[in-house]
């Protein structure tokens, strides 16, 4: 079993981990908080940790859900957004 690190996880992993989700997000700001996230997660979730694969792709697989769930959120934004631009257009319509 791999034995978690966490004190050496910003060293060892944080310029990796914000590459990687400077590439699938390409906003610095967001990148950054999405990485401190993933060590927070981490940090809480340090016992489950099965060591099953490596401390790099745990922290991974954790950053990945977050980006995921950057895109759910822009996604639904954008429906929410859309469904108000719908309304709005029958609404006038209505009102000729």
């Amino acid at each position: 079993m791999t034995t978690l690190q966490p004190e050496k996880w910003v060293s060892l992993y944080a310029d990796y981990l914000l590459r990687y989700a400077m590439f699938r997000l390409n906003d610095m700001t967001v990148c950054e908080d999405l990485v401190q996230e993933t060590f927070l997660s981490a940090l809480r979730a340090k016992d489950q940790f099965k060591g099953n694969s490596s401390e790099k792709t745990w922290l991974t697989s954790i950053l990945k859900n977050k980006i995921i769930d950057v895109y759910r959120k822009e996604r639904k934004s954008k429906e929410r957004l859309n469904e108000i631009e719908f309304s709005i257009f029958f609404d006038q319509a209505d009102e000729e």
